[in-house]
């Protein structure tokens, strides 16, 4: 995630597919589906592939949100890094890493399972928890 001073929310995805032959590539290339869900409180993106392929899709997402926002923010099999924000924040992910810097305001919620958490530049109250990883604090205010 990262900050920007436009009060908007974009999205940029990258795709990475591992198939057995070249037709499944194909095939699963163009039915891969992105849902960008968005009211005034959630936004909520889910990346689906064909539930009959057998390839092994692999996403990258960057979120380009407003620099003071509240964010919760939830996510499965997968690493989120944020940067450069000010606001209160909940972050969850199951095996995934957390890692967050320059941040500023209420981080409650912190937690990972199977996961490693690092902190660096933090002002204001943390809570963390990891199960099965560890917590890193660099030069919190």
């Amino acid at each position: 995630i990262h900050a920007q001073e436009k009060l908007e929310l974009s999205i940029a995805s990258r795709f990475y597919l591992k198939c057995s032959d070249n037709s499944e590539l194909a095939e699963t290339r163009e039915t891969i589906h992105i849902q960008f869900v968005k009211n005034a409180q959630i936004a909520q993106i889910k990346v689906q592939k064909p539930p009959t392929t057998q390839c092994e899709l692999k996403t990258d997402l960057t979120l380009f949100v407003p620099k003071n926002l509240h964010l919760k923010l939830q996510a499965v099999n997968g690493n989120i890094s944020i940067k450069d924000l000010t606001g209160d924040m909940g972050i969850q992910t199951t095996n995934g890493n957390i890692e967050l810097a320059n941040i500023t305001g209420k981080l409650h919620e912190i937690a990972t399972n199977n996961g490693n958490i690092v902190l660096k530049h933090l002002n204001g109250v943390v809570q963390t928890h990891t199960t099965n990883g560890n917590i890193e604090a660099h030069r919190s205010r």
